[in-house]
This record gives structure tokens, sequence and C-alpha cells, in this order.
């Protein structure tokens, strides 16, 4: 078997990137306020603004529940109805459900309004600026969907919320209808709703949809007839909502044939005995390329197809992650016989240390993707950040890494024997907090950057100032 060669799916050859040179790091505090609370991991769960400048937590006490925001407690209620707290992530819009006696409240910044039946669901726009709910309608049971306060269509039952940046879907339960945010648009009936995928903009959806034997794809103004004799086994969107990537197994007399498709038409077909294994797709963050690999169990290999160019990988392609821009590719491998049990990620050419586990939500490149970046895990007490494919020391704590605007900054949290650290491209600063949370790290420039700890009950802000 050759190797494989990740030049053909490169544009240019890919330079080595340099670090921007840091010489301090300056950290500043303010308080959140004190939570009534004893249990560290409540405190975790609390919901955090992406700013670092608000959380909100639900409490009990002996007069009910609340939920405090920055150690202010809110109004009392018999209940918080579970899962219902939503925060913009500017953080300036928080909202959540809570009942008194047989009666729900939606408490919107301070402004407490009944609402005209039990809360089924809930989504709000990452801005805040757009609430959708979905009400039983009493008395007649029926379901009724929200927006803003207004009603804006009815349905039999609901069964289900999905959400994915400004795309919202209520699937209605007994029709199989599903009712969207494009204008309060409805699809449907269908017998059955499968593989649902959504982009980051409104109505950057798709999804499979089976009425009377008859499948299609639907998007929300095409629609794409599938074959009898097809089934989809997978369905990415873009995050546009432009492009569909689906794969279907075609049934023959001796052999099952894999079939990729990019909106609606054929593009890459092979041919199987023993069917596909994992068929990973990926889109650049633009929304501009697009990546796949089907997994050909019975000739042990995978067939990569990175902007149209195929070639072949001798291992298991478990993942694809495409740059943000710059033509680069990075790919999470394992070995087909299973004489071991670690992966590795191979980046352009470049393969990785071998590793038992990697946080998938931890894999990332920066944003002008000159640098690349994970989490791997040797176990409980060790977990080492890997940058640009070289293995930084091992902790018990590590979190994603991030990057600055301009990419040249990487920085992630890091602790040991209850010591937390900010680790920077080359400098460490020690955090005085018992606790910090690592999924709150976030730049707000190219040096500047913040995250929420823990000291007592007190939740704090930090906020580090990287110097040249």
């Amino acid at each position: 078997m050759t190797a494989i060669l990740f030049t053909l799916c490169l544009a240019t050859p890919i330079q080595a990137a340099s670090w921007a040179p840091i010489q301090s790091i300056s950290l500043s505090e303010i308080s959140l306020g004190e939570f009534p609370v004893t249990m560290a991991v409540t405190l975790r769960n609390a919901i955090k603004s992406s700013d670092g400048t608000r959380a909100a937590m639900p409490i009990r006490d002996n007069q009910g529940e609340r939920v405090v925001v920055n150690g202010i407690a809110g109004p009392t209620f018999d209940r918080i109805v579970p899962n219902s707290i939503r925060m913009s992530v500017d953080g300036l819009r928080l909202i959540y459900v809570g009942q008194r006696g047989q009666t729900q409240y939606l408490w919107d910044e301070g402004k407490e309004t009944e609402l005209q039946g039990p809360l089924i669901g809930l989504a709000m726009t990452p801005n805040g600026k757009v609430l959708y709910t979905v009400l039983r309608s009493m008395p007649d049971r029926r379901a009724r969907i929200f927006k803003d306060g207004t009603p804006v269509a009815d349905a039999d039952d609901v069964t289900g919320i999905q959400t994915s940046g400004e795309t919202f879907a209520f699937f209605a339960k007994q029709t199989c209808e599903l009712f969207v945010t494009r204008e309060a648009g409805k699809e449907g009936p269908f017998d059955r709703i499968e593989h649902w995928a959504a982009g980051t903009s409104q109505n950057s959806y798709a999804f499979v949809g089976t009425y009377r034997g008859i499948s299609e794809i639907v998007r929300p103004t095409v629609r794409l007839p599938i074959a009898a004799d097809s089934m989809i086994l997978a369905l990415e969107v873009n995050a546009t909502g432009d492009t569909v990537v689906h794969m279907s197994a075609v049934q023959n007399a001796t052999t099952t044939d894999i079939v990729a498709y990019v909106n609606g038409k054929e593009v890459q077909r092979v041919s199987s005995d023993s069917g596909p294994g994992s068929l990973p797709v990926a889109f650049s963050k633009d929304g501009t390329r697009a990546a796949w690999a089907i997994v050909d169990l019975e000739h042990k290999q995978s067939l990569l197809n990175i902007d149209g160019k195929v070639s072949k990988v001798p291992d298991q392609v478990e993942n694809i992650f495409l740059a943000p821009s710059a033509d680069r590719v990075a790919m999470l491998l394992s070995k087909f016989d299973g004489t071991d049990a670690l992966r590795w990620i191979t980046l352009d050419n470049t393969a990785g240390p071998k590793i038992p586990m990697v946080r998938p939500e931890s894999i990332k490149f920066s944003p002008d993707g000159t640098h690349f970046s994970y989490v791997a895990e040797y176990g409980d007490q060790s977990k080492r950040a890997v940058v640009d494919q070289m293995l930084r020391p091992g902790y018990s704590t590590v979190s994603t890494p991030t990057y600055g605007s301009t990419g040249d900054v990487v920085a992630y949290i890091v602790a040991a024997k209850n010591v937390w650290q900010l680790v920077t491209n080359v400098r460490k600063s020690v955090v005085q907090a018992d606790d910090v949370y690592g999924e709150t790290l976030q730049f707000s420039g190219t040096r500047e950057l913040h995250f929420i700890g823990r000291r007592g009950k007190k939740l704090i802000r930090f906020a580090a100032q990287i110097g040249e």
C-alpha cells in the first residue's frame, strides 16, 4: 500500500508559522458576586456570557427557587422550569421560566409575563433579539409556537426542537410536520423525518423527509428526490446552507455502492462487499470548501475527497478538519487491523503523536489557518495540549486552546495539584482561584483575553493582558 500523498490536496506548500513574542502576562479581576451555594460543581454549571461579565444559576432555599445573577437573587418561584435559562452571547439578555402553583411565567430582564400554557420548549437567537417559545395550548392541549410572544403556528404536538445558529425547527409529533423560522414556514407532512442538519445562518438547514414511501432531501427552497433503492447514510450542510453533502448506500446484486452527492449531483462512487465504515464530512468555516472520506472496510482503505481531488489513505479516517483559510487539512486516524487502540492526527504531511484519546471539540485551527492544536488525553491524571504537532507538558486538567484574532497567540488553562495556570505561547501565569472554567476562556482582541473562575463562593472574571 502506498503512502498517502496529502500534497495532492494542497494548493501551495505551507511554511512554518511563527508565534508572537510575549514578555509578560498581567492579570486583573472583577467579582461577579457571591453565590449562596457550597458545591463547587454547581457554580461550574452556571450559565455564563461569552464576554465573562455575567453569570446566572438557579438555587433553592427555604422560600423556593430563584435565579441568582452576579450574586443578586431574582424573584422567588415554586420552581424554575428545568433547562429554561437562556442568555445571549453578549450577556445583555437573560430569560427563564418560573412556576407558581399551576401558572408559569417568562422572566425576561426583570419583566414577568404569564404564559398561556405550560412550556414545551424555547429557543433564542445567539444575539438575543428573537425568542421562540412552544407552549401547550389550553384547553385543547395542542402545541402553539410563539415568536416574541406572538403566536405564529399551531401543531398537534411537538416532539423536539432543533436549533443551530439562527435556525430553529419544531417537529409536530402526530403529523410529522416541520415548522421552521422561515416566516413560520411549514414543511410536510412526513411519515418520517431523519438526518436533520443545519448551518449557522438563518434557514441553512436540510433533512430527509419521507412520505408514503417517497423520500426527499428537503431544503428551504429545494427538494431533491432520493432513489427508491438508495438509503441515506450521512447528511451535512455548510454554514450558509447553500451546499449539502450526503452519502447513500445503493444495494446491487452482490455489492453495495457508497455514493457521495453534492447538492444532489453524484460526485463519487465506491463499491464494497462489506459496506462502509465511518463517513466523516467537513466544511471550511466559510463554507466554500468541502471534504469527506468513504471508509472502505473491504479493501482497508479510506478514499479521501477534498475539493474534488481524491487520494487513498491506508488507515481509517474518523474525522476531518479544514482550516478556515489556507488549503490545510487535518484528520483523526486509526488502524484498520486493530493492532493497537491508539489514534493520531495527521496535519498536512506530518503525523502527530500516537494517543489513546483526543477531545474532538478541542481540535481547531487558528483564525488564519497557520497554527493547529488539540488536547490529547492519556488518562484521568494526564492531559496534554498538542500545538503544531508538538506535545506540551502534561497536567490533570487542560482546556481547549484558543487563539487571538491574528492567530499568533495561543492560550489555554491548565491545573495540577490544585494550582491553576494560564498558559500562552511560551509563558505561564498562576491564577489565584479554587477552580477555573476553561470553557469560558476567550480572546477579546489580539492580546486581551478573559475567563471565569471561582474563589470560595465567589465567581470572578479574570482579564489578562499579554505584553509584547
